[in-house]
């Protein structure tokens, strides 16, 4: 059997299971709100913007500035995004 590098506490295990929690619970709940109220269309948009939002989580959490290509990258996606949600 696999050990791991650290022993199973319960802050570790809040940290494993809060964000899938977070990540497939309550997104995809919203999202499927989302598909209910709205255009589809609109909210498929939105929703694929959630990878781009990450950057700024991690950039938070991990205290780490993004690649500028990545700040980038992630500028354009959101101002693609809104092109698309405005016309």
């Amino acid at each position: 059997m696999l050990q791991g590098q650290h022993p199973m506490s319960p802050k570790l295990l809040g940290q494993t299971i809060l964000p899938g929690f977070i990540g497939y619970g309550i997104s995809s709940s919203m999202l499927l709100y989302a598909y209910a109220n709205i255009d589809a269309g609109i909210a498929a948009v939105l929703g694929s913007l959630s990878p781009i939002l990450v950057l700024s989580v991690l950039w938070i959490v991990e205290g780490q500035e993004p690649k500028p290509l990545a700040v980038v990258g992630a500028l354009l996606a959101i101002l693609g995004t809104s092109l698309i949600a405005i016309a």
